[in-house]
């Protein structure tokens, strides 16, 4: 274990009724509250869009909506293959591509999607699969780049290792695409199956089925909290997550539900793309809700900037001439909260430059 202690001795401490302490989190709390004063917070408001700007996020975001629009028939044609396996109909395969859209592109993605049954073969042979996977990649391969430049770090393994994580999210978000879409349309008939094996959980059931909506929230969430997590290259802790992928699950239902009202409105009075309106529109979608997605890592890199800082103003603050005393590397105070010895020197090592 390891003590900091002020630049003073203990009876000195003693006689200012002052106790040997690490940096508590009231302290931190008192200073977010107290010494914070609006120019300041004027400051960081500036600084973030600073940020966003100079990362190069709308680029980025042009980018991923580009290669994801491209992505996307490769994963329509998996997602067509999947009824041998499945069992599921055209107008089931149809829903399941709709829901994560605005209503307005469903007449264009169904004649996409009738013309590609009647075309397909229906038969998901390996080879096939691994194809489309591969195709479809590159939209997050796009996305894997601009959560990179938002966190700061560099990607410095071979592009097939990439290529190959890439795929491997891509056959993800299809998963939870179609769990979404499933429990969204065939909620019913699923609480109806669950009542007729095990009655005595009827009202859990209904429960479920009633608050599909924030279930779609939820799953929703927890897709951007992984994504934020797992994607970028730099290690990053699950729970420094929580706010951007709160923000990103709130931004993407609340755009999708006013470009739908948006479109409805407008688009069909649009005659300067003509038939491309909808593949215009579409990208737009794309271009926006990624986004706002790239908005919730920003948020997430500028809280932990905070956290940061903080962490520097608290030592240099509270332990400016410290003695160290080290032992062994577990910190023996609950109260350092998040400091590891590592930070710790670090840190210190900082102010002393």
């Amino acid at each position: 274990m390891f003590n900091v202690f002020l630049g003073q001795e203990r009876e000195g401490l003693a006689k200012n009724n002052v106790k040997p302490f690490y940096v508590s989190r009231c302290a931190r709390k008192n200073r977010n509250t107290s010494n914070m004063s609006m120019k300041e917070r004027i400051k960081d408001i500036t600084r973030f869009a600073t940020n966003t700007k100079d990362e190069h996020m709308g680029a980025f975001a042009a980018q991923s909506a580009f290669f994801i629009f491209l992505s996307f028939f490769p994963i329509i044609n998996i997602i067509i293959s999947l009824p041998k396996f499945l069992l599921l109909s055209e107008e089931q395969v149809l829903d399941i591509i709709c829901y994560v859209l605005p209503n307005r592109f469903e007449e264009y993605v169904g004649s996409t999607v009738m013309e590609m049954y009647q075309h397909s073969s229906g038969s998901l042979t390996i080879v096939s699969f691994v194809i489309a996977i591969w195709s479809a990649a590159k939209g997050l391969m796009a996305v894997r780049n601009g959560l990179n430049e938002v966190y700061r770090s560099r990607e410095q393994r071979n592009y097939f290792i990439i290529r190959s994580i890439s795929s491997v999210y891509t056959v993800a978000l299809v998963i939870l695409i179609i769990v979404l879409s499933v429990l969204n349309m065939f909620g019913t008939q699923i609480a109806q199956y669950v009542l007729s094996q095990f009655p005595e959980y009827a009202n859990e059931a209904w429960l479920v089925i009633s608050l599909r909506g924030a279930a779609t929230f939820v799953l929703l969430f927890v897709m951007f909290e992984l994504m934020y997590t797992i994607v970028p290259t730099k290690k990053l802790r699950f729970k420094n997550q929580i706010p951007g992928a709160l923000f990103a699950s709130f931004a993407w239902v609340t755009v999708t539900k006013i470009f739908s009202l948006y479109i409805d409105i407008y688009a069909s009075k649009s005659y300067m793309y003509g038939s491309l309106t909808t593949v215009i529109m579409l990208m737009f979608w794309l271009y926006f809700v990624i986004y706002l997605v790239f908005i919730g890592a920003q948020t997430n890199e500028y809280l932990q900037t905070c956290r940061d800082r903080e962490k520097e103003y608290e030592l240099s603050k509270y332990h400016k001439d410290a003695t160290e005393v080290w032992d062994d590397d577990e910190i023996d105070d609950p109260e350092l909260g998040e400091f590891t010895r590592e930070e710790m020197d670090a840190l210190l090592d900082s102010h002393e430059d």
